[in-house]
């Protein structure tokens, strides 16, 4: 809205000059009594399109501003006060019209009553120009003055203060030429001969619209000023310092098709953790990109509360994730650099024609810089904040068309329409624990197909309507691994939409429930796996564990829900094994035998032989446990815990433990069925699970309880 409004006031200012020099051609700027007569009339017909005009052209100065400070400064009280003056600037525009049009009675009274030989009543002309002029300059103030409390909490470097000190001083200037301006129309007013006053008035009053417009468009130029004049205008190392956390906004050209040359590791600056970027809601750095120029706002990441934004949960181009793995040569570098900038910018754009540019987007592709390890590894702990705080998150299937769609929604068979279903199951988007995870922690999801439109969808839609679709042929199949060919070889990672979105709408998700939906997907590192994993559970720990040791981070997240009361670890025994189809290099061999969650339809199992027999274990919890004593992890292996903690399942009565004993607890654990029941005989199960964590967790008597 700002570059509509600008241009609006600039096409409004061409047509003033061209007046202006008409008006210079009959006469105007000389002594009334040496202009005929024809002419005075035809200056004051000209004088009076002017006067509208110029109020067109300040008004819109001032709404471009003011839409470009709603671009870039997302306080929501600043928003508010921001669509206040709007409103006035509005209302400023259509009250001075209509007076200034309605001035005469007749309308046409306005410029042929000046002899006396034509009879019309009119309304007292200067008091109405002097109250115009009071309210624009009024109007001026509150525009100039609005945003200083926003940009006086921005980190930055000089050489970025200087070009806002060069904005703030061209807008003063305005105001001065406002001032001055009045100061003329007073003269004019109490003087006869207007065709003589009225030059100097309409000199400033053309000053002031210059000038205004010349202010407006200065952070659309600064591309331009950053060539003419790099030592002001060229980015700093102060600048870098502020960061970048991958909000994009406004953009100035709108030449889509145009490639760039080339991307300077300058242009990926690192969010910081500093307290003091958390005070300050926005800092911006300019980049070219597609042949336009985009606005990245630097924010701290607990700015995320307060800004109305997208978060994008894609796929990682193959080249970007190369360079990110320090695996990619120069050729690659530069590639990627110029894929990390465009690719987002082309989500921007799609997203902009199909709910308007006033939106922010978060990407993760200009948040977390692909080749500074340092810099990602803190940002990548707020991911799920990130993703819980955005408006809505918009799912990329990069690799789905709308054909796809089409043969999905066809009025077909169900073999027919299972050919698209098919396809949108193979998309990568489904096969990943990142974007699993982005999943969970959204509020609601829209979805971008390959063409960069934005689907017609809202609040889930189109992913509810695509499990629905796949739920009925399974139902047509009759059985659900015939329908899984359909999609791939070997697990349709799509069944597990419906537990993740039950998992999003509860808010939680139990230990078990979160192996199971992220072990069937890919990942490039036990980090990003358990990356994923922390965004699903939100663990309570103050320092989470390093994601890079598995088994530190595996007993880690099983204490941490044990301490909340989620006792779906003691069901469990991850086992690593090389030969993972999901080609991570780790598994989760026992996951896999059985599967955990509320599921009603299918398990989540699929490398099991006999997988008709296996049961799905609805997870019931159990009262208080606490260990009696802190173990000390690191001497033993992580898989030899974990067979100790799930052999504290044979401690637990129920149906469900009831029937994991007697499918899979003889083959697990080389106990028989009567051994592992009588075991479950008690009544009281929480004295028996006490003492029977003393004796295999305590070496030595006479230790302090480890509450949980």
């Amino acid at each position: 809205m700002d570059d509509y409004t600008i241009t609006a006031a600039m096409a409004c200012l061409i047509g003033f000059s061209a007046l202006s020099t008409e008006l210079a051609k009959h006469g105007l700027g000389k002594d009334i009594w040496t202009i005929p007569f024809d002419s005075i009339t035809y200056i004051l017909e000209v004088y009076f399109v002017d006067e509208l005009l110029y109020l067109v052209v300040i008004s819109m100065t001032k709404l471009s501003i003011l839409f470009f400070y709603l671009r870039i400064f997302p306080d929501k009280t600043f928003r508010k006060i921001s669509y206040g003056v709007m409103g006035f600037c509005i209302a400023y525009l259509i009250t001075f019209l209509i007076v200034s049009i309605f001035q005469c009675n007749p309308v046409k009274a306005a410029w042929l009553h000046w002899d006396g030989s034509y009879h019309g009543a009119c309304n007292n002309v200067n008091a109405q120009g002097w109250a115009a002029a009071a309210f624009n300059i009024a109007l001026d103030l509150t525009v100039l003055f609005l945003p200083l409390r926003q940009l006086s909490k921005l980190v930055m470097g000089w050489k970025k203060k200087l070009q806002l000190l060069l904005m703030f001083l061209v807008g003063g200037f305005v105001t001065i030429v406002s001032v001055i301006r009045l100061e003329t129309l007073f003269k004019f007013s109490n003087n006869t001969n207007f065709t003589w006053e009225s030059a100097p008035f309409g000199y400033w009053s053309t000053i002031e619209m210059d000038v205004g417009i010349v202010c407006a468009c200065m952070p659309a130029v600064q591309a331009l000023l950053k060539r003419l004049f790099p030592t002001i205008f060229g980015t700093t190392q102060g600048d870098k310092s502020t960061g970048r956390s991958g909000y994009t906004g406004r953009t100035d050209q709108s030449n889509s098709h145009a490639q760039p040359k080339s991307v300077d590791t300058k242009d990926f600056v690192p969010l910081v953790e500093s307290e003091a970027l958390a005070g300050a809601q926005t800092s911006t750095t300019r980049i070219l990109a597609l042949g336009r120029t985009i606005l990245i706002y630097d924010r701290h990441i607990k700015c995320a509360r307060d800004v109305d934004y997208v978060a994008v949960s894609h796929v990682w181009n193959k080249t970007v994730s190369k360079v990110q793995n320090k695996e990619g040569d120069q050729g690659d570098i530069e590639e990627a650099r110029v894929l990390a900038l465009t690719l987002p910018m082309r989500i921007w754009d799609g997203l902009s024609q199909a709910l308007g540019a006033g939106r922010e987007m978060w990407h993760d592709y200009l948040s977390v810089p692909q080749w500074q390890e340092d810099v990602k590894r803190p940002i990548l702990n707020h991911v799920a904040f990130i993703f819980s705080q955005a408006a809505f998150t918009l799912v990329h299937l990069d690799d789905i068309s709308r054909q796809c769609v089409q043969q999905m929604r066809s009025g077909g068979t169900i073999r027919a329409r299972a050919k698209g279903v098919a396809r949108i199951c193979n998309a990568a988007w489904f096969s990943r624990v990142w974007t699993a995870m982005e999943y969970v922690r959204s509020s609601s999801t829209s979805v971008m197909l390959d063409d960069y439109k934005l689907f017609e969808d809202v609040h889930d839609v189109f992913l509810h309507e695509f499990h629905s679709s796949l739920d009925m042929i399974v139902k047509e199949r009759g059985d659900f691994y015939e329908a899984e060919t359909l999609a791939r070889d070997y697990g349709m990672v799509p069944w597990q939409l419906g537990p993740l979105t039950l998992m999003r709408n509860q808010k939680v998700a139990s230990f078990a429930e979160a192996f199971s939906m992220l072990v069937r997907r890919s990942c490039r590192s036990n980090r990003d796996f358990f990356h994923a994993r922390s965004g699903i559970l939100n663990p309570k720990w103050k320092t989470p564990p390093d994601f890079d040791k598995y088994g530190d981070a595996c007993m880690a997240f099983a204490r941490d829900c044990l301490r909340d009361g989620d006792y779906t670890p003691v069901l469990m025994s991850p086992r690593p094994v090389d030969d993972h189809p999901g080609g991570i290099g780790m598994g989760y061999h026992d996951l896999e035998i059985w599967g955990l969650g509320p599921l009603e339809c299918v398990p989540t199992n699929s490398l099991s032989v006999s997988r008709a027999q296996n049961p799905v274990l609805k997870v019931e919890r159990i009262g208080p446990v606490r260990f009696i004593k802190k173990l000390e992890f690191r001497r033993l292996h992580p898989d030899i815990l974990f067979s100790y903690i799930a052999d504290m399942a044979l401690d637990f009565t129920g149906p469900d433990v009831d029937d994991f004993v007697t499918t899979v607890g003889t083959r697990l654990y080389g106990q028989s069925t009567p051994e592992i029941l009588e075991r479950l005989m008690e009544t009281d199960r929480r004295p028996f699970l006490e003492r029977t964590l003393v004796d295999r967790f305590n070496s030595q008597g006479g230790q302090e309880p480890w509450q949980l």
